[in-house]
């Protein structure tokens, strides 16, 4: 197929109808837990526990309902007064310590001579981003750290891969309030619908989990309706084959600095 056929235009929609049907379906399966699981949030006198010493490190605390919530975080050498940006990272699905293996591959590296808080939480195997519960704690993080940590709320953006990816594609899209930029990573992009912040989407041509012309596909889709998206392309990267994307995502924070947050 050429990829401008009708043909192959048919193939990526039907390709992107069934990706948003399973998003879809993420969604419902968040939206229909218990309510008393809803209580997994972080409150203020956990939240405080959280140390701003230089540095990275992985830690934990303890949830409104009694459970453990893990993360890792990297903070730089704060001075007094100062206000530094903050970065979210989502990490992709697999195994357990992929919260903290995303980080130090990858996003650590990638920023390591930005002066940001970047903050990588970890949730459950088998569970998502667009679960209710999980959003929600990620919703309450934010408000607390935009009102107690030195943060520059105007330079606060969100970064993941794969999964991570696809939630940063949604988290920007839905809760642009909170953030000014977004680099979604070999994810599901599904392009209907306008993004208020700019985006940048990194992806690779050899990914056989979400095609790279179905999210290209997407991204002009997106871009027709006057979103702001910038596209670097991971050449001849497939999607297992996350930490070498370290010199796309560098690529991505000099975007951030000097395009977004200059």
């Amino acid at each position: 197929m050429k990829p401008g056929s009708k043909t192959n235009q048919l193939a990526l929609s039907e390709v992107r109808r069934v990706l948003k049907a399973v998003f879809i379906l993420f969604l419902f399966a968040g939206c229909n837990k218990d309510d008393a699981e809803k209580d997994s949030i972080p409150t203020l006198e956990e939240f405080e526990k959280i140390s701003l010493a230089a540095g990275e490190r992985n830690e934990e605390i303890k949830l409104a309902d009694g459970s453990i919530w893990q993360y890792r975080i990297s903070v730089p050498d704060l001075e007094n007064g100062e206000k530094v940006p903050f970065l979210l990272n989502l990490h992709w699905s697999g195994n357990y310590d992929s919260y903290i293996e995303s980080m130090r591959c990858l996003v650590e590296p990638a920023f390591k001579e930005k002066r940001y808080i970047i903050f990588s939480p970890r949730i459950g195997f088998g569970e998502n981003w667009f679960e209710e519960e999980t959003r929600e704690r990620i919703l309450a993080f934010l408000d607390l750290a935009r009102q107690n940590w030195p943060i520059d709320t105007s330079k606060m953006a969100v970064t993941g891969y794969s999964l991570g990816g696809t939630g940063t594609w949604n988290y920007s899209l839905s809760y642009d309030n909170y953030f000014s930029a977004a680099i979604p990573m070999a994810g599901a992009y599904f392009g209907d619908e306008k993004f208020n912040i700019p985006v940048c989407v990194i992806h690779g041509t050899e990914d056989e989990l979400y095609p790279y012309d179905l999210a290209l596909q997407a991204v002009q889709d997106s871009r027709d309706m006057g979103s702001s998206i910038t596209v670097i392309t991971a050449e001849g990267r497939s999607h297992q084959e996350a930490c070498l994307y370290l010199q796309y995502l560098i690529e991505a924070a000099s975007w951030l600095e000097n395009e977004v947050w200059q």
